[in-house]
């Protein structure tokens, strides 16, 4: 029985083999080589698991690719993070973006709501009070009646104390309605659900990158 060497296709090294062998074994790489004729007529080894060593190789490429775009997604997401909480740090400080932010706020509500938050019509009452009661004042100094002055100079200081507290209780509301617009805002701003989608888009990433990993090392295994 006639006696030939062919070479490993995966490895390079010799192999005899004799005539009518379908199936031999590389004694190197240990890899199933099939026996066909070539064009020349003398044997030719083809691997017998080449499907299994293109479809892993393809399946690795794949995992690259996936870890690849996990990479960019991770760096994309910590941008957004960074950007998210430079500005949230410039919207909760007085800076100038939060007084932009609070009058574009104010200015979207309706008429009727900032009229509510408004300086209130006593202390306009009590403003009005207080402008008699200083012209009273001057009056009673000018033509020299004590009594006169002693009682305009006391309404004028309760009517200006008055008018303080009405300005500071409608201050006070208003800064704390606006305050609830800009949480309003911080919670509706759009980094948000960008940061949310890139992270839903990472997980299902790393979830194909977890199944890829297991398949290639099940493959690997089998050849």
């Amino acid at each position: 029985m006639a006696v030939e060497t062919i070479q490993c296709p995966k490895c390079g090294s010799p192999l005899e083999i004799t005539d009518g062998t379908r199936l031999a074994e590389c004694t190197f790489c240990g890899s199933t080589l099939r026996i066909t004729q070539g064009a020349s007529g003398h044997p030719l080894g083809v691997l017998e698991g080449i499907k299994e060593d293109t479809s892993l190789m393809a399946k690795e490429r794949a995992l690259e690719v996936v870890r690849q775009r996990i990479a960019r997604l991770e760096e994309e997401r910590a941008t957004l993070e960074g950007e998210h909480q430079a500005w949230l740090a410039e919207v909760r400080g007085p800076g100038t973006l939060r007084r932009k932010i609070e009058n574009e706020l104010w200015r979207s509500l309706p008429r009727e709501e900032r009229d509510r938050y408004a300086f209130p019509h006593l202390g306009k009452v009590l403003l009005g009070i207080a402008g008699i009661a200083g012209f009273l004042w001057v009056l009673a100094i000018w033509v020299h009646l004590a009594g006169l002055g002693a009682f305009a100079r006391g309404a004028l200081v309760a009517a200006l104390a008055g008018s303080a507290l009405c300005l500071l209780y409608s201050n006070g509301r208003q800064m704390a309605r606006l305050q609830g617009l800009v949480n309003e805002h911080i919670a509706q701003n759009a980094y948000k659900p960008r940061i949310r989608s890139l992270t839903m888009e990472i997980k299902r990433a790393r979830a194909r990158e977890e199944r890829l990993r297991e398949e290639i090392d099940r493959q690997a295994m089998e050849l």
